[in-house]
């Protein structure tokens, strides 16, 4: 029982100049990442709270995986329920009809996203690169269209509920690097919503 799954020494850390086996000290440091502020009511900490320890421990059963993707999902949806004033509705609304309304109402926004952040930085460097590379060739490049400060939001708007259902409805997705920017992703949207 509490051996590691064997699936975690498949993993490695880049530390310094080299690599060495991933440990459960190392999960325990990303999960410890995600962090809801203190003004997000208790029952959304204690949900999301127990979507970061089934994260953890899936050192020693890796399927708790997708089980703690689909339990950060529920968190986004209670947080979301609870905002509305709709924690007790008999009828509230879906995900995607809550997360439309968030976006709707400007509540949640791509910029405290850190995956949108990743994201931006990695499409400015292109975007960078691609300018010298003209630049280069004697030739200037276009500017990029302004972006929509809420398109990443309307684009989980889009894709959450999927994800949520496919979990819930059952899956054979083993993905750490979903799991993770899951949980990342569920963990900013609720932070947005009770700055």
């Amino acid at each position: 029982m509490c051996e590691p799954d064997r699936r975690q020494s498949f993993f490695a850390v880049f530390e310094g100049a080299s690599f060495r086996k991933s440990t459960l000290e190392d999960l325990y440091q990303e999960v410890s990442e995600f962090v809801l502020h203190p003004s997000v009511p208790e029952a959304i900490q204690i949900n999301f709270d127990t979507a970061r320890n089934i994260m953890l421990y899936s050192w020693f059963v890796y399927r708790f995986m997708p089980v703690a993707e689909l339990q950060a999902c529920s968190s986004l949806e209670l947080a979301l329920r609870i905002k509305f004033g709709l924690e007790h509705a008999e009828h509230a609304p879906t995900l995607a009809g809550l997360l439309k309304k968030a976006i709707e109402e400007k509540l949640v926004s791509d910029i405290q996203i850190k995956t949108h952040q990743r994201i931006a930085k990695r499409r400015e460097e292109f975007i960078q690169s691609q300018r010298r590379f003209l630049e280069v060739l004697g030739q200037s490049a276009p500017e990029p269209p302004p972006s929509d400060p809420q398109g990443y939001c309307k684009i989980l708007w889009d894709t959450f509920p999927s994800l949520r259902n496919d979990l819930a409805h059952g899956s054979n997705t083993l993905s750490p690097t979903r799991a993770f920017v899951t949980l990342e992703v569920c963990c900013d949207l609720i932070n947005q919503l009770f700055p």
